[in-house]
């Protein structure tokens, strides 16, 4: 299979678009340096990480990873799935992962949503994370203020047409 080729300007410009977010969502400030919760992933040729805001907060954001070859991306995908969890509820939040067919070559999810507004005065919030897999591509996408799996689904669908053009 043919790798999919990015200049890091072209990756910018390819993250966020007008009307990629759900509404109070925007994209922020961008960076080559991902977050440390992916230093389990094998090194990547490149990367690049967005964060995003909602209401004028940071808000999670989108790693996109360009890796060596396909094998390399499937396993980033699968460290980065497993870091979902399981479906399951506590005290908190009622989590639910579950796989997403329409995106990418593999595609899963997890919607996170809190049951209490707040612990201890800090407000809970719902959110989402979204990782999908396109040949050497790899990205992970986290909303913190939405539950709703479409706007995840339709920001991911949106992004993976760009990358396959």
């Amino acid at each position: 299979m043919p790798q999919l080729q990015f200049t890091y300007d072209q990756l910018e410009s390819l993250l966020i678009q007008p009307g990629d977010l759900p509404v109070g969502f925007a994209g922020g400030q961008i960076r080559d340096e991902v977050p440390a919760m992916f230093s389990e992933l094998p090194k990547p040729e490149v990367s690049i990480y967005q964060q995003l805001a909602f209401k004028g907060e940071i808000a999670g954001g989108i790693a996109l990873f360009i890796c060596s070859d396909n094998d390399t991306a499937k396993k980033s995908f699968s460290i980065i799935v497993s870091g979902f969890g399981q479906s399951e509820e506590d005290d908190l939040y009622k989590r639910s992962v579950e796989s997403v067919k329409t995106i990418g070559e593999q595609c899963a999810q997890v919607i996170s949503h809190a049951l209490t507004p707040e612990l201890l005065g800090v407000p809970l919030n719902d959110n989402g994370d979204l990782a999908f897999v396109r040949k050497s591509i790899v990205v992970h996408i986290r909303m913190v203020g939405t539950s709703d799996s479409i706007d995840l689904q339709t920001y991911a669908k949106r992004l993976d047409q760009r990358i396959c053009k």
